[in-house]
């Protein structure tokens, strides 16, 4: 299992110790999509292809949620030039 978590080694082993619950979105048809486990401390995402070999990053669940409310406000929707 590979966690990066910008060198927090505490925050690391902590994650390690749990078995996260993984969610993939009903959107996801053909198995290509992300998955994501929240927990109380981070919130884990992982390739959903490669599953339990999958590298896992973890952000800050402050962080994770402000990136959610940008997806929802359109914020990362491509533009014309």
């Amino acid at each position: 299992m590979n966690y990066h978590d910008n060198g927090n080694e505490e925050a690391t082993e902590a994650l390690l110790e749990a078995a996260p619950q993984w969610r993939r979105s009903t959107y996801c048809a053909n198995g290509a999509c992300v998955e994501v486990a929240a927990r109380p401390d981070a919130v884990l995402v992982r390739d959903g292809k490669l599953v339990d070999d999958s590298p896992r990053l973890a952000f800050d669940p402050a962080a994770w949620r402000r990136f959610v409310d940008g997806i929802r406000a359109g914020d990362f929707e491509e533009r014309p030039c």
